[in-house]
């Protein structure tokens, strides 16, 4: 038997005996799914110039916490993409601060949120976005929700909040706080805890 060198899974070398191939497939397959950190879970592509965007489906009992990544988009207007729990553009019970400085002017801008809404980037429609990049901790648990959120483009941004709902959620929303977002590819992936 042979062990794998990162994550010390066995398989049978080509000298072993294999009684049933089938049961060891299984369970090689098993031991992988079962050590891998970061499970993909969905992607939702996003349309043309809308102002909101509902992931659903997004969250469940499997993970505890969750990485989102949004990446590949355009803001019509320098405003803020906000981040909602649920299928609502709710952006209420939010207790966080996002900090983000322009890469062009170095002017730094900072905003705190005590219970609205909170933004987890800014971005205009004269450049693509790079990226937004969004850790959840505990969604689907009824209680608070932990968000904490690296955004670049022509600023770079990032966020650390609490939601105090105390709700299960399985979806969210991103949306803007004027104008539009257009296209890119928002991926859910739930992190592993028996990695």
């Amino acid at each position: 038997m042979g062990t794998t060198s990162n994550m010390a899974i066995p398989y049978p070398e080509s000298s072993d005996y294999v009684a049933d191939g089938a049961t060891a497939m299984e369970n090689i397959a098993t031991q992988v799914d079962d050590k891998s950190g970061l499970i993909f879970v969905k992607s939702q592509a996003v349309g043309s110039s809308v102002s909101s965007v509902t992931v659903t489906d997004a969250f469940s009992a499997t993970f505890k916490n969750y990485k989102v990544i949004y990446s590949g988009f355009t803001m019509t207007a320098f405003t803020g993409l906000l981040f909602s729990m649920g299928s609502g553009i709710n952006g209420s019970q939010w207790f966080g601060v996002t900090t983000g400085r322009s890469y062009i002017s170095g002017v730094t801008n900072t905003n705190v949120s005590n219970g609205g809404a909170i933004a987890i980037a800014t971005g205009s429609g004269v450049v693509n976005r790079v990226g937004t990049e969004i850790f959840v901790t505990r969604p689907y648990v009824s209680g608070r929700t932990g968000m904490s959120a690296i955004s670049t483009g022509e600023r770079g941004h990032f966020t650390t909040a609490m939601h105090d709902g105390n709700n299960s959620y399985t979806d969210f929303t991103l949306s803007t706080a004027s104008g539009t977002i257009t296209g890119g590819t928002i991926r859910v992936y739930g992190y592993n805890d028996g990695a």
